[in-house]
């Protein structure tokens, strides 16, 4: 450009402008250089890691991912792999035993007893170890209990206890309803998150040809240096969105894993 300007081919807005952009773009390189150093150590620390050990990002592979994404959409609800829902199934029949337990208290109970044992009886210490001195006794038994009134408290017992089991069935059936929701808003969210990536990778590839067309055309001096960087901000836009619909993918198919109970 500065060569351009000394032969009069160009004006010297032209070089100041594009000197303006290459200042922008050594700054926003070094704040991007120093936000992913500052973000490198704050994924170490929330991990427990030494903040000096050297961590690599493997998963780099975008269109297997994408793949993986999807066949998560068909992936079946099964609720007994969310914690919470076995939690309250585990309430649920504990409820149920305590119903059983207190309906039990009503009915008459007999038990069975018998004991053994011997007593020693002399009037001399030395007949201590004659075992002849011994008297062997036993007792055997029955018991029946039969229960008449108690102030209607098992009644009451009886009556809480089913109404705990009410309630815990209902709480079953919101979290069935609370997870059938949160399966579907995240399938739809995940799918719209896929044909947004779509649909940004097209535009990708769309401004790039535009880059390259305008160049072309400023080589030949049929096109004007603004046009380049009019397409060259237009290409980062586009890559710009296109990085952040692949985030909003990558949160879409966390929240989705999470709905279904397959975030480990």
């Amino acid at each position: 450009m500065q060569l351009l300007n000394k032969n009069g081919m160009n004006e010297k807005i032209d070089v100041e402008r594009s000197s303006v952009q290459v200042n922008n773009l050594a700054t926003d390189s070094i704040r991007i250089g120093n936000l992913l150093t500052v973000s490198e150590q704050m994924l170490k620390f929330q991990m427990g890691m030494n903040i000096n050990t050297p961590i690599v990002l493997t998963d780099t592979v975008l269109e297997q991912k994408k793949e993986q994404t999807v066949a998560l959409l068909a992936e079946e609800e099964n609720y007994e792999r969310i914690p919470e829902y076995r939690t309250l199934n585990t309430a649920l029949t504990l409820n149920q035993y305590n119903v059983e337990r207190y309906k039990l208290t009503a009915l008459p109970s007999i038990n069975a007893f018998w004991a053994q044992g011997s007593n020693y009886g002399s009037n001399k210490v030395s007949d201590l170890f004659v075992f002849n001195k011994y008297w062997a006794n036993s007792t055997i038994g029955i018991q029946l209990t039969m229960p008449i009134f108690n102030g209607f408290l098992r009644i009451n017992q009886l009556n809480e206890a089913k109404l705990n089991v009410q309630k815990a069935r209902n709480n079953i059936d919101n979290i069935k309803l609370t997870i059938d929701f949160q399966a579907a808003s995240s399938r739809t969210q995940l799918r719209n998150a896929i044909l947004q990536v779509q649909s940004q990778r097209r535009n990708v590839e769309l401004a790039s040809d535009v880059l390259d067309l305008a160049r072309k055309k400023y080589k030949e001096g049929v096109g004007s240096n603004i046009e380049v960087t009019q397409a060259q901000n237009d290409q980062l836009q586009a890559e710009n969105n296109y990085f952040s619909s692949l985030q909003d993918l990558t949160n879409a198919e966390a929240d989705l894993k999470k709905a279904l109970g397959l975030l480990k």
